[in-house]
């Protein structure tokens, strides 16, 4: 599941210099519906277009904050290293009566690099275009425009030019996430299921021979952390002879 939650400026920068890792809310109704696993997208308050993509790892509810600060680490929550939390200094953000109430949570995740992809995706990439034009194209068998980087994305270390490499997935750890995304998820499965759909089975005539490639080395990657999952086995065996990329099998 993805959830918005939107953040001031301090605590955003903290998050985007990786200085907290544990965001401490009320654990109200909407709190509990956040699971470990899940997604949360941190945007600016005042800079809506300035978003963070982080994973829960962990939850960590507690009666209060009194509780909560005697029980994590202070740096994880966003204080310095040895500094003391002032008692009460949640107070003024979440009155003693709502705690009381609804109990207080510390969210614990990781922060990804997930977000360039959506921006990518959204708005284009400097000249290359959006995620609505490549779908276009992939429906019509003929691609056009540059967009291959971040709808099929393949594994780092695989090329040396810059933007292949800056939208490769460094690793199985941000590949799995990137699949698990409920937004980039569920456009991968959606572009590789229209790519199913075309009469033909020739990547070069729908992609080009440069991405003929990049297609086979995304799909063997994903198909190697989804087993379960048959459909990127299928665009293989329909457009790859059913052959894998030996290069992504050396690397994951």
């Amino acid at each position: 599941m993805l959830h918005n939650m939107k953040l001031k400026d301090e605590p955003f920068a903290m998050i985007e210099d990786g200085r907290k890792t544990i965001e401490l809310r009320l654990n109200d109704e909407k709190r509990r519906k956040v699971q470990p696993g899940d997604f949360i997208c941190f945007t600016h308050i005042t800079q809506p277009e300035r978003m963070i993509q982080v994973r829960v790892t962990a939850l960590h509810p507690f009666p209060g904050f009194r509780e909560l600060f005697e029980a994590l680490p202070a740096e994880k929550c966003g204080f310095a290293p040895g500094e003391t939390v002032p008692d009460g200094y949640m107070d003024s953000f979440y009155p003693v009566e709502e705690q009381k109430r609804y109990g207080v949570l510390g969210i614990e995740f990781r922060r990804t690099d997930l977000q360039r992809f959506i921006d990518a995706q959204e708005q284009g990439y400097e000249d290359a275009a959006a995620y609505s034009t490549a779908i276009d194209e992939i429906r019509a068998g003929e691609k056009n425009e540059h967009w291959m980087w971040y709808v099929f994305p393949q594994i780092k270390g695989l090329s040396t030019d810059p933007v292949t490499e800056y939208f490769a997935l460094n690793g199985i750890t941000e590949a799995r996430d990137y699949l698990e995304h409920l937004l980039l998820g569920s456009r991968l499965r959606e572009a590789a299921s229209e790519l199913m759909k075309l009469d033909t089975d020739d990547p070069v005539a729908v992609f080009g021979l440069i991405d003929a490639y990049k297609l086979r080395r995304c799909m063997t990657l994903f198909a190697h952390i989804a087993k379960d999952e048959e459909l990127f086995l299928y665009v293989l065996d329909k457009y790859c002879m059913g052959s894998f990329d030996d290069d992504t099998i050396a690397l994951i």
